[in-house]
């Protein structure tokens, strides 16, 4: 339900799903988690799980944010007893109640809430986008600087075209950007300040919804409207910069502009949660 826009990051997501007032991991979930498990330990770029438990609207708040965080760590203790390892996981968080049900009007509701949504990010090791000046072996001990390379330039500003924003990375169910998102969008900040005469339109997309779903579900602000948070998201960091509201807009497009229709692969996924830049004027 959640996507993450990615370039050198991919995540991918399983769904746990409850009976009523249950906690217990059925035999069909053990399954599911045993048969992607199997080789998680193997990976060779960074991995990070992320747990997030929920429940239906049935019940008191303090007994569904109990109940939603025994899912979680059921998911939790199992990955432990099959021998994933733990340091992977970053986050383990019952939500409750989700607000779902304000979105799906269908019987099928309550037992869609009944979930514990797993976030598995492949973090890759640095592309060659980014050039190390690495020191060679010498008297000196010079610390090794990084220095990262811009991807856009002027030239690709032109009107009408559609730009996605390279390297573009938030963390699973949020708008909160990554760190080494920043390097391209102060790229594209300065390319803005030196050229005033260019207009963009900020459009966020996101995958993998459910066909009655409007959009993603952020975390951060328990709203279904994902896409127009990341791309407000990127629409205030270039306000950070002093680009006039004038020459920036931004939209969420739910998943309505799939690049690929038919979401089947993991790289399925990753080309239609995005954000574009659409150049407006220049």
């Amino acid at each position: 339900m959640c996507s993450i826009y990615a370039q050198k990051h991919s995540i991918d997501t399983l769904h746990i799903f409850y009976q009523f007032d249950e906690s217990t991991l059925a035999r069909e979930s053990k399954l599911i988690l045993d048969e992607y498990m199997k080789n998680i330990n193997s990976q060779k770029d960074s991995v990070e799980i992320d747990i997030l438990g929920y429940t239906d609207k049935k019940g008191s708040n303090e007994y569904n944010l109990k109940l939603s965080q025994n899912r979680a760590n059921s998911i939790e203790k199992y990955l432990s007893n099959i021998g994933v390892n733990t340091t992977f996981i970053q986050s383990v968080k019952g939500f409750g109640k989700t607000d779902i049900s304000q979105v799906l009007p269908s019987r099928m509701t309550d037992s869609l809430c009944r979930r514990v949504d797993i976030y598995i990010s492949y973090i890759s090791k640095p592309s060659n986008n980014i050039a190390s000046k690495k020191s060679t072996k010498n008297t000196s001990t010079k610390k090794v600087v990084e220095e990262y390379v811009p991807i856009l330039s002027v030239d690709d500003f032109k009107r009408g075209q559609k730009l996605n924003i390279p390297n573009l990375l938030f963390y699973p169910c949020q708008h909160r950007l990554y760190e080494d998102s920043y390097n391209e969008l102060k790229n594209i900040a300065k390319i803005l300040k030196e050229n005033p005469y260019i207009e963009i339109q900020i459009n966020g997309h996101v995958c993998c919804l459910e066909d009655t779903m409007q959009d993603g579900y952020d975390m951060q602000t328990k709203t279904w409207d994902l896409s127009v948070r990341r791309a407000k998201a990127i629409y205030d960091f270039f306000r950070s910069y002093s680009i006039d509201r004038s020459r920036i807009n931004y939209k969420g497009l739910s998943d309505t502009q799939k690049i690929v229709e038919n979401e089947v692969t993991e790289a399925d996924r990753e080309k239609n949660r995005r954000v574009e830049i659409i150049v407006i004027r220049q």
